[in-house]
């Protein structure tokens, strides 16, 4: 841009570069973790029968935010948003003569960070879901015929999940899924995006 100013005998010429940019591009994201994992032991109880050892657990994290990428898809990815999670622990044991369940459950709200980079329109997203403190009941059933029958205390407890994409397009919406890897496969991340 210039601009011309006459002073008496004299013509001043001010110039000034101005930029222009697209506009950032923004989306909404949807996040859903879920993670199941159950398994048993049976050995004998010395008594002629057996006792058979089980625990479940189940996961889940669900959860939307708002994020942008620079210069329409391309460069940085940052977005927040905010979710709920819920852990349900079961434990105990199986014999002819008696049954006990425990466990426990946790749940609350997380909130929710979003990071990558962007390039062409593709890239990665790390999401992360955390909570400081999940409020939760720790319980223990006792089916024996002895008390006691049963049993309950309050706890809390942290919380959290990373999940990483890769192959992205974030210039339209799309759906997306990627494995926990440190939940030996049985974790599942699914995000959603749709450009605002």
């Amino acid at each position: 841009m210039s601009c011309e100013a006459f002073y008496k005998n004299s013509k001043i010429l001010t110039v000034a570069n101005v930029t222009i940019k697209d506009k950032a591009a923004g989306w909404h994201g949807t996040l859903e973790y879920t993670y199941s994992e159950s398994h048993s032991t049976t050995t004998p109880n010395g008594a002629g029968g057996s006792v058979t050892m089980f625990a479940t657990e189940s996961r889940t994290i669900t959860g939307q935010f708002d994020a942008t990428t620079d210069n329409m898809g391309w460069g940085s990815v940052d977005g927040t948003g905010t979710g709920k999670a819920a852990l349900v622990n079961t434990d105990g044991m199986r014999n002819p003569l008696c049954s006990k369940d425990g466990g426990s459950t946790v749940s609350g709200d997380v909130r929710i960070s979003a990071g990558g980079s962007a390039g062409s329109g593709a890239g990665t997203l790390s999401i992360s879901a955390h909570g400081d403190k999940l409020d939760g009941e720790q319980h223990l059933d006792d089916r024996c015929p002895k008390p006691p029958v049963h049993q309950k205390s309050a706890w809390s407890a942290a919380y959290g999940v990373t999940c990483d994409f890769v192959g992205i397009d974030f210039t339209k919406g799309g759906t997306y899924e990627a494995d926990v890897p440190i939940d030996n496969g049985h974790g599942k991340c699914k995000l959603t995006i749709a450009p605002r």
